[in-house]
């Protein structure tokens, strides 16, 4: 997979409460923000190429964690330059004109398996709801591995267009996966 979801292109979270929480340094090099579709019955994957992530998390303390994932919309990537093209523009992203999607973490619970539930709101264009998404973490010797994959209805967000649509069936579930390696210091 590409370099992340461009889940992102500025946005700085602050720690929630004022203990000094470890600060994951994102290596975008090494993480990705893909998705999954489905366009005329058949599944067709792409990723995000720029994003920025700011995460603030201490395993002991999950209640306090903090995250933003700031994509760019523009730095679509399908392997396809006519399709970049097109949902980059309006109705899709529209991303001249909101040119960065993001996820704020709202709260950040244990689950079992070694997994965690992140609640969190997501915005793409003017459009922002809550959203829930389960969450992998490997922790080990100072380096931090995230996975999970969120589910949305791209209705939901405003992501159609209807001339296209009455010509090629898109369907309506869009999974947005992220893998994000880091580097755990102090903020």
């Amino acid at each position: 997979m590409r370099q992340f979801i461009a889940c992102c292109l500025l946005g700085m979270v602050q720690p929630l409460s004022a203990s000094a929480q470890p600060a994951w340094v994102v290596d975008t090099g090494k993480s990705s923000v893909s998705f999954e579709y489905v366009e005329s019955g058949k599944v067709k994957s792409g990723a995000f190429d720029t994003f920025v992530a700011s995460i603030v998390f201490d395993p002991a303390l999950p209640k306090e964690a903090s995250a933003s994932f700031v994509v760019d919309t523009a730095s679509i990537d399908l392997n396809d330059a006519m399709r970049e093209g097109v949902l980059a523009s309006v109705p899709w992203f529209d991303s001249e004109r909101y040119p960065k999607a993001e996820f704020r973490l709202t709260d950040l619970s244990p689950a079992p398996g070694g997994t965690y539930v992140a609640d969190g709101m997501l915005r793409i264009k003017k459009t922002e709801l809550p959203v829930q998404v389960k969450v992998s973490l490997v922790l080990e010797d100072g380096d931090a591995r995230a996975k999970g994959v969120l589910e949305i209805d791209r209705r939901d967000f405003r992501l159609r267009d209807a001339l296209l649509e009455s010509i090629v069936s898109v369907g309506e579930t869009v999974s947005i996966g992220f893998d994000l390696i880091a580097k755990i210091g102090k903020q």
